[in-house]
């Protein structure tokens, strides 16, 4: 269950990417599942960093984790 209101700002492909991150995928493994390359995985987890306001991937997935996404 998702709680944190900071996530309503995030589009789809944005909360999609936080969910495989908060589960432990890698660049590479997300942009097999979604069908991507792993420069736009990059570029979204970037975005996703300045959206929740945390300093890097391992908090944005820790969010994400203990919000309950994974």
């Amino acid at each position: 269950m998702v709680r944190d209101t900071s996530f309503a700002s995030l589009t789809a492909r944005e909360f999609e990417v936080l969910r495989l991150l908060s589960s432990g995928a890698t660049n590479a493994q997300m942009a097999r599942n979604l069908e991507l390359c792993e420069g736009t995985i990059r570029n979204v987890v970037a975005r996703l960093t300045v959206k929740l306001g945390v300093a890097d991937r391992t908090q944005a997935a820790l969010l994400g984790f203990r919000s309950g996404l994974a």
